[in-house]
C-alpha cells in the first residue's frame, strides 16, 4: 500500500495550520486527510493532484465550519462543571468536589427520607411494642 513520507504528511499539517485549526481538532482531522491521501493515491492518483483536491475540499471556509460545529459537540458533551473549570486548576479539590456534588445530594436526599420517615414512625413503633 502507498503511504504517505513524514515530508507529505507535514504539508497536510501545514495546510490544517494555516487554516487556523485548534490542537484538540488537528489529530483527527490529518489522520482523516492522510488515510484519504493514501487511498488516493492506491488508485493511481498523483501526489501532487491529490494534495491539490484534499486542499480544495478542505478549505479554510470549510474546516473553519467544521471547527465550530467540533466545539459546539464538545460543549453539548460537557459538564457545568467541565465549563466553569475550563483552563483552571482542578487539582487542589474544588473540582472533585463539585464533581460529587450530584451522588452527594443523592445520599443526603435518601437518608434524609429515610430518618424522616423513621421519625414520622417512630409513635407508630412504639405503641406496636409497648402498649
Amino acid at each position: 500500500m502507498k503511504s504517505l513520507n513524514e515530508q507529505r504528511l507535514r504539508e497536510l499539517r501545514r495546510h490544517l495550520e494555516k487554516s487556523g485549526i485548534e490542537s484538540g481538532l488537528m489529530p483527527e482531522l490529518l489522520d482523516h486527510m492522510a488515510c484519504e491521501a493514501e487511498e488516493r493515491l492506491w488508485e493511481g492518483q498523483a501526489f501532487e493532484q491529490v494534495v491539490q483536491d484534499l486542499f480544495d475540499e478542505a478549505s479554510p471556509h470549510t474546516l473553519k465550519h467544521l471547527q465550530i460545529e467540533h466545539k459546539h459537540m464538545m460543549v453539548s458533551e460537557a459538564s457545568l462543571t467541565d465549563i466553569v473549570f475550563e483552563n483552571r486548576n482542578r487539582l487542589y479539590g474544588a473540582y472533585v468536589l463539585r464533581r460529587q456534588y450530584p451522588s452527594h445530594v443523592t445520599m443526603a436526599t435518601v437518608l434524609g427520607v429515610l430518618v424522616f420517615w423513621m421519625i414520622f414512625m417512630l409513635p407508630a413503633l412504639f405503641k406496636y411494642f409497648f402498649v
